[in-house]
C-alpha cells in the first residue's frame, strides 16, 4: 500500500465514524409510532388570514379573531399548495383544526405555536386529518430510510478504513 493510500484510508475512518453517528441520531429521532391526536379531539377556529409567514419547514398563520399563532409543518404534506391557497385567501373564511394541549415554544421565542392538523379554506378541504396523518407517517419512513443508509455508509466505511490499516 502506498502511503498515498493509506492517508485515504486513514480519512475513511472519521468519516464512516460521523456517517453512522448521524444515521444513529436519524434513527433514533424517527419516531416509530406515530400517534397524532384523534380527530375528536382537536379543537377548531375559523378566520379571515391575518398573518402568514412561509418558512423552511412549516407555515406560520394567523387569524382574524385569535391570539394564537398556527404552524401548519411541511411533514404534514403539500406545504407549497397549502401555503398559495393561504396566501390567495384575502376574505374567504380559513378553518383550523389543531390540538390546544400541546403547544410547542421554539427556543428563544415567547409565541406559543399550535399545530395544525386539518385545514380548509372557504369551506374546500386543502388538507384533511387522514392525509395530514398519512404524509406524517410516510415522512417518518423516509427519515427510518435515511438513517438506515447512512448506518451502512458508515459501516463500510470504517471497515474498509480497519482493513486498509492492516
Amino acid at each position: 500500500m502506498t502511503p498515498s493510500s493509506r492517508r485515504s484510508a486513514r480519512a475513511l475512518l472519521p468519516l464512516g465514524i460521523a456517517s453512522a453517528l448521524f444515521g444513529l441520531a436519524v434513527s433514533w429521532m424517527v419516531d416509530e409510532d406515530v400517534v397524532l391526536p384523534a380527530r375528536e379531539s382537536l379543537a377548531v377556529h375559523s378566520g379571515a388570514v391575518k398573518e402568514l409567514h412561509r418558512g423552511r419547514s412549516a407555515l406560520r398563520l394567523r387569524l382574524a379573531g385569535d391570539e394564537r399563532t398556527f404552524r401548519y409543518l411541511s411533514k404534514a404534506g403539500e406545504m407549497g399548495r397549502v401555503h398559495d391557497a393561504l396566501r390567495d385567501a384575502a376574505g374567504p373564511m380559513v378553518t383550523v383544526h389543531f390540538d390546544p394541549s400541546a403547544p410547542w415554544t421554539p427556543v428563544g421565542e415567547d409565541t406559543a405555536l399550535y399545530t395544525v392538523y386539518e385545514l380548509s379554506v372557504a369551506g374546500r378541504f386543502e388538507r384533511r386529518y387522514e392525509q395530514v396523518l398519512a404524509d406524517w407517517r410516510a415522512d417518518e419512513g423516509t427519515g427510518r430510510w435515511v438513517g438506515g443508509v447512512f448506518l451502512v455508509v458508515g459501516g463500510v466505511l470504517i471497515v474498509r478504513a480497519l482493513a486498509a490499516r492492516r
